[in-house]
């Protein structure tokens, strides 16, 4: 048996990392791993820094017992003992780690949140969720994008996000970026995302059980939680889009269309390639935008992050951890609100295409048309609030249209990537955002 925590990591396989759970995917690592720091919560509970022989890090949960140390799993008390110590201060001279608590309670029991994660979430009591974020940035100069969006949004009040009990962080030095470890927020009982929600109400609406006002009026109500984020999210500061910015996002939004168009087959590859030229021209628009505001935005903005809940329904925002696809060193960087605009607007979109692929029983003419409508429904209410709250100056609505384009075409991209089948989405889409168009 290992005699200390740094002999038990350097002697684990990479079967160390990832969620502790059984339909997780395997984690890719190089032996030996290595122990950067860690925090006793407890007698029986620690958090580990963990990183390979690459230099990749992860957050490791570990319980201690008669036996030794292994990785912790739900019920073990680990999560548990993170959130009892949010009354009293987590000071561990030199480790690096900080926890900061908006919040406190006593709870006890633990349970997993039984989906695919790439992160670990444990419930805690029925009351605060904990997150673990496992896979963390090898650099030390790149900040997750969570820690300065939840600070934020936590000290200008902002009530349309899961109450922030706590965010536990980890610093190599003052002159690094902090890592998040962990963040501690309520759990809302019986909360579904907007990918069961939302599927549910537009099928319901194509079966005539539902009216079109009534189904689009969640659009409305996340258009106005957008809009309090996004001046929420502003307190934080504005910057401005220098030329540098606005070229590089047009440049990468054409080499990104340019690979499309070469790899993707079938007549799916054939609408995209007639419509090359007219996207194009979309990214044109990029260049108008020097000078355009640039606040903290959630930068991975769909519907699947929006959590309903209640009756009558409320609405909140979850998942602040940026948009995977993008290069690491830019998810905490400021960025035009148009992109979470063009974002919610693709994933309206697709909830419809989703909903006409697979539920032939409908009224295909009403989801339809609800895909034309829940967008301007969305933007009225995003509009409306930012202008009466007189922030309209955060939003540049010519960015709209190229940012929706960028976001089809990396829906392209996951397909062709992971999940081929999904090209039916961003296909349909653009065949009715681009109308008309000869084939080539």
């Amino acid at each position: 048996m290992p005699a200390s925590l740094e002999e038990f990591i350097s002697s684990s396989t990479a079967d160390l990392l990832g969620p502790a759970s059984d339909r997780r995917a395997p984690v890719d690592a190089t032996l030996p791993l290595r122990l950067v720091a860690s925090a006793e919560l407890s007698t029986a509970a620690l958090v580990a820094l963990v990183s390979d022989a690459k230099g990749a890090r992860w957050v490791v949960p570990i319980h201690r017992d008669e036996h030794g140390f292994h990785r912790a799993r739900p019920g073990d008390g680990v999560a548990e003992a993170l959130v009892n110590h949010l009354s009293s201060p987590l000071e561990h001279a030199g480790t690096g780690f900080r926890l900061t608590s908006w919040r406190t309670g006593s709870v006890a029991g633990e349970r997993a949140i039984g989906v695919d994660q790439t992160n670990e979430s444990i419930i805690v009591g029925d009351q605060v969720v904990v997150k673990w974020s496992l896979g963390q940035p090898s650099a030390d100069d790149i900040t997750h994008p969570a820690v300065p969006r939840l600070h934020t949004l936590a000290d200008a009040g902002f009530i349309g996000t899961p109450e922030l009990w706590g965010l536990l962080e980890w610093q190599a030095d003052s002159s690094s970026s902090p890592l998040l470890i962990a963040d501690l927020t309520s759990y809302v009982d019986g909360a579904q995302d907007g990918w069961e929600w939302a599927v549910k109400d537009v099928v319901r609406l194509g079966l005539g059980e539902l009216d079109m006002d009534t189904a689009l009026a969640p659009a409305k109500r996340i258009g106005m939680l957008t809009a309090r984020m996004h001046i929420a999210l502003a307190s934080a500061g504005i910057e401005h889009a220098t030329q540098d910015q606005v070229q590089d996002w047009k440049s990468r939004a054409l080499a990104d269309l340019a690979r499309i168009a070469a790899e993707l087959d079938g007549p799916e590859g054939e609408r995209l390639r007639a419509r090359v030229r007219a996207i194009s021209t979309a990214y044109d628009d990029f260049a108008s935008a020097v000078g355009t505001p640039l606040i903290l935005i959630h930068g991975d903005y769909h519907v699947g992050q929006i959590l309903r809940f209640g009756n009558p329904h409320e609405y909140l925002v979850t998942d602040f951890d940026g948009n995977p696809v993008v290069p690491a060193h830019e998810r905490a960087a400021p960025a035009p609100t148009a992109i979470d605009v063009a974002g919610m607007h693709a994933s309206f979109d697709h909830v419809g295409r989703i909903i006409l692929r697979h539920n032939p029983e409908v009224d295909a003419d009403l989801v339809r048309i609800w895909i034309a409508n829940a967008g301007p429904a969305f933007d009225y209410e995003y509009f409306d609030t930012l202008a009466r709250m007189r922030h309209k100056g955060i939003f540049d609505e010519r960015l709209v249209r190229p940012f929706r384009f960028q976001q089809e075409v990396r829906e392209y991209l996951y397909a062709l990537d992971h999940l081929p089948l999904w090209r039916y989405a961003p296909d349909g889409a653009l065949i009715d955002l681009i109308p008309d168009q000869e084939e080539p």
